[in-house]
């Protein structure tokens, strides 16, 4: 895994920072480009291609707004539970 430096590390701590105010868990976000490789659908060559695609997601480029509670239970599968609500 490439190793945390520079610009590199203040952007994990910047997304780190995003995501944990939202959820206790720091994702994998993957550019479209990357599917296909992370989901076996072709070669990743080297192997190690899929550790490099573990890296901090651009900050800018993240949106976080609230969703319905619902979301934390898989039972639901409901369109409407990624729209945005409002704060009780």
């Amino acid at each position: 895994m490439e190793a945390l430096s520079g610009d590199n590390a203040s952007r994990r701590a910047l997304n780190e920072t995003v995501v944990c105010e939202a959820h206790n868990c720091m994702p994998v976000i993957l550019p479209p480009s990357a599917w296909t490789a992370w989901l076996g659908e072709e070669e990743a060559s080297p192997p190690d291609e899929l550790v490099g695609l573990m890296r901090p997601y651009p900050a800018d480029q993240t949106r976080l707004w609230l969703v319905h509670r619902d979301v934390g239970n898989m039972r639901n599968d409901r369109a409407d539970l990624i729209e945005p609500v409002n704060p009780a």
